[in-house]
Order: structure tokens, then C-alpha cells, then sequence
């Protein structure tokens, strides 16, 4: 007797349905089905997924754009969505005291440090600029300014955050290596902590850019071509290759990079004039490149960041640029002509409370 197989094929979701459905669904688990297709990774970083996502979740996205003004540094919040306004609120004006920037988490907490100078040591908090909670910090172990630092969000519910710090002790430096002090603060135990320093190479330090979280670690470009990468649950570091066509391209002045994220993925933009390049590690262990774009950006500016893989921002002096590299089409914030843009932090919040203070 012949036995009829019969085999069923999953049902598959019209691709406009699946896009509604993602546009409603909450930010954690956004982030587990950008896990679970190449597809869906690439629809939810597009610009007009970002707009409804925040729309209906009641989630913000924008910046905190730190700048000197009349020799002071300021920061403000912009996002995309609203031309010619510069946004009042997100904010840091709830805080006890005048704050310069440090690091933003992937998820809204923003670490900051009293910008006083009245002769003070500064004093460092974390907070929450959409819910408006804050806590003060204590200080860390070393007396040093910080040279550099990230904060990330393990986890929400319960709230687990780290802090990587680094400063630069004149004290320390040698002749071979240019040294930094290297300093964690894990939220569960409440206190700074040693960890190894780091070392790179003379000539090398790191550059102006952001500090990038991704595959579990913090990464920062050098300015001789590589990348500093930390990760986040071991406290180890390692240095990263770039591909060598841009480390050839080191020393070029009309050549500029940043590293940035695309996709959840390592890349770095490289402007040359008006033509920018986007590359991106394909594969993190094996740390291969690829150029997965090449876009003009009629903007005047700097492009220092990608708001959607579809959109660059760009700093310019007076105003603040998103860029739609496909369409061609811009939103430009206006700033005061006083305020000079000199840093970019990406801002993705909800409005739910996380009892920073316990």
C-alpha cells in the first residue's frame, strides 16, 4: 500500500501586514525579531518604520547634541520628525546642576557629569531624561577628567547598567604606548572598580567619535586605523582591523571616518567631499568588510552618524542636518549662530520608569 506525504508549507504574512504589526509591537521585543530575519533586521531600521515605531509605542528618537556656546558646553535634544524646532524636552534641565554629556545608553540613560567650575571636584550622575529620574554617583577612583566613556543597559527589569570610564594620567604616559586609566562601574554593586589599563601603540589614541555598542561589546575608532573594542561582560579588551583600503587611506586629509552602526552592525562612513561610503563588518569574528553603499550628501557639514540606513545626520555650524541619501530630500534644525556642534548622541526612550534610585 503507497503512503501519500503530504507536506505543508508555513503560512507566510503579506510584507505590508508583517510592517504594521512590527511598527506596534514594544522595543524589547522589537529587538528579539530583528533577531529573527535578515529581513525584518533591515525593515526596522528604515526611517519610516523608526517614525511609526515611535509614533505608535510612544517611544523618541533623536539626539542630544552637545555643543560650546560662549565657551560653555550646552546640549539640546532634536529629532527628525519636527523641522525648524529645536526640542525643549527630552532634557537635562531637571537635574540639580549645569551637565555636560559623557555616554548615552542603546536605551535612554544618559551618564553626565557636573560641568560647574567653581573649583569642585565634579560629580557624576545617571538619569533618565524622558521619565526625569536621576541618581547621584560616587565619584570615581581616580582624580583624573574623563578621557572616555560609554554606559549600556544589560537589562531593564530589573535595571542593570554598566559604566566604562577612561582617563589619562600625564604621570603614566611612556615613550611606546599612550596609557588609559580604565575604570567600571556595575549598577548591582553601586561602586567604581579597577580594571586592566589600556595601552595602544604611539602614535595611536582614539579619535573624537562616539562610542559604538554592539555583539556584546563597546567599540571606539583610532586614528590609526583600528578599532578599540571592550567587551561588556568579560571587562577584556582587544584591538579590531579596519579594511586596509581605508587603513591605506589613513593619512588622506579628504578622507574623514566614524564609526557608527548599521543594522545592528559595525560600520564605519567615509566622507571624501560630497561622496560617502559605507562600510560595514560583515562578519564580526572574522572581522571582514564590505562597502554596502556608496551615496552623495549634498548637506553642508559633517555626517557623524546614521539616524536610519537610510538617513545621515549632519552637523554643520548653526544647524543640525538629517539627510535622506536616497530620496535626497533634508530636515534641518535650526540653532542659535552661537552654538557649535561638537557631539552627536543617539537617544532611543521609552517614557517607562526604571527606579534608578532603587
Amino acid at each position: 500500500m503507497e503512503i501519500e506525504i503530504v507536506q505543508y508549507s508555513s503560512p507566510t504574512l503579506p510584507e505590508d501586514m508583517i510592517f504594521q504589526v512590527l511598527t506596534r509591537v514594544t522595543y524589547e521585543t522589537l529587538k528579539q525579531c530583528r533577531l529573527a530575519s535578515k529581513w525584518w533586521n533591515h525593515l526596522t531600521y528604515g526611517s519610516m518604520f523608526i517614525e511609526l515605531h515611535c509614533q505608535r509605542t510612544a517611544m523618541v528618537a533623536g539626539y542630544f547634541i552637545q555643543a560650546f556656546e560662549k565657551y560653555k558646553k550646552k546640549s539640546i535634544f532634536i529629532c527628525k520628525d519636527s523641522p525648524l524646532v529645536v526640542h525643549e524636552s527630552p532634557s537635562l534641565e531637571f537635574l540639580p546642576e549645569r551637565m555636560k554629556i559623557e555616554a548615552v545608553s542603546n536605551e535612554g540613560l544618559v551618564y553626565c557629569v557636573s560641568s560647574t567650575y567653581n573649583g569642585l571636584k565634579p560629580r557624576h550622575y545617571v538619569c533618565k531624561p524622558t521619565t526625569k529620574e536621576w541618581v547621584k554617583m560616587p565619584n570615581p577612583k581616580t582624580k583624573f577628567l574623563t578621557y572616555k566613556a560609554a554606559i549600556v543597559l544589560l537589562h531593564s527589569k530589573p535595571l542593570h547598567y554598566k559604566i566604562v570610564r577612561f582617563s589619562e594620567p600625564q604621570y603614566r604616559q611612556s615613550r611606546r604606548y599612550f596609557i588609559m586609566l580604565c575604570e567600571i562601574f556595575d549598577s548591582k554593586r553601586g561602586v567604581w572598580k579597577w580594571s586592566e589599563d589600556i595601552k595602544l601603540g604611539i602614535p595611536d589614541f582614539l579619535n573624537d567619535g562616539m562610542a559604538i555598542y554592539a555583539k556584546g561589546a563597546i567599540h571606539w575608532l583610532t586614528n590609526c586605523g583600528k578599532i578599540l573594542a571592550f567587551d561588556v561582560r568579560s571587562e577584556t579588551w582587544k584591538l579590531m582591523s579596519l579594511p586596509q583600503q581605508l587603513v591605506d587611506d589613513n593619512n588622506h586629509e579628504l578622507c574623514s571616518k566614524k564609526l557608527v552602526q548599521r543594522e545592528g552592525k559595525l560600520a564605519i562612513l567615509c566622507e571624501r567631499g560630497v561622496k560617502l561610503e559605507i562600510w560595514v563588518m560583515e562578519n564580526y569574528f572574522r572581522q571582514t568588510w564590505k562597502i554596502e553603499e556608496e551615496v552623495l550628501v549634498n548637506s553642508c557639514g559633517s555626517v557623524v552618524d546614521l539616524f536610519a540606513n537610510d538617513i545621515a545626520l549632519v552637523l554643520g555650524y548653526g544647524c543640525v542636518t538629517f539627510y535622506n541619501f536616497h530620496g535626497g530630500n533634508s530636515t534641518t534644525c535650526k540653532v542659535d549662530e552661537h552654538f557649535y556642534p561638537h557631539n552627536a548622541f543617539p537617544f532611543y526612550s521609552d517614557f517607562e520608569p526604571v527606579f534608578l534610585s532603587g
